[in-house]
C-alpha cells in the first residue's frame, strides 16, 4: 500500500476483504492456486502475515485508507455503496457491478465442519473474531463493516 501512496499520495485506498475461510475455499477451486486446503493455507498465510505486520507498523495518520468486508457490501450493496461513496467524497450512482450475497455465500458450505475448524485454527488471528477494528480505533464509521482506520496510540 505504501507503494500506491508513493505513486499517488492523495489516493484513498479501499481494501475490500473477505472472510479468510471463504478465501481458502475459493482458492482450492481455482486452476491457478494450490488444489488442497494445506496448499492454499501454505500459500495464503504468508500473505496474511505480511498484511497484518504492515497494519501494526504503518502510520495511517495522514493516509486515506478504508477497509470494508465484502460480506457487508453484499448484504446491502445500494446502502453500503452510498455509505462508501459518501466516505470517499464522491457522488453516489448505481454501478453495473455489484456485490451479491449469493456470490459470497456459495463457499459457506464447501468445507465440512472439521476442515472449517482446521482452517480457522490456522488463520485464528484473521477469522476469530472477523473484525476489521482489532487493534485500531475507528476514525469514521459510515455503515456496518465500513471503516476508516488508524493505529491506536498508547
Amino acid at each position: 500500500m505504501d507503494f500506491l501512496w508513493e505513486l499517488v499520495p492523495e489516493a484513498t485506498i479501499v481494501h475490500i476483504k473477505r472472510h479468510p475461510v471463504a478465501v481458502v475455499a475459493s482458492h482450492v477451486d481455482q486452476p491457478w492456486a494450490p488444489p488442497t486446503v494445506d496448499g492454499a493455507l501454505a500459500w495464503l498465510k504468508p500473505v496474511y502475515d505480511r498484511w497484518l505486520a504492515w497494519k501494526t507498523t504503518v502510520d495511517l495518520t495522514d493516509k486515506r485508507y478504508v477497509e470494508v468486508r465484502a460480506e457487508d457490501l453484499a448484504a446491502n450493496w445500494p446502502e453500503q455503496r452510498r455509505a462508501l461513496f459518501k466516505l470517499l467524497g464522491v457522488d453516489d450512482f448505481a454501478t453495473r457491478s455489484t456485490f451479491q450475497s449469493r456470490s459470497l455465500e456459495n463457499r459457506n458450505d464447501q468445507f465440512d465442519p472439521g476442515t472449517r475448524e482446521f482452517v480457522d485454527e490456522h488463520l485464528t488471528v484473521l477469522s476469530q473474531p472477523w473484525d476489521t477494528r482489532r487493534g485500531h480505533q475507528i476514525l469514521a464509521e459510515a455503515g456496518p463493516g465500513l471503516f476508516t482506520l488508524t493505529p491506536r496510540r498508547t
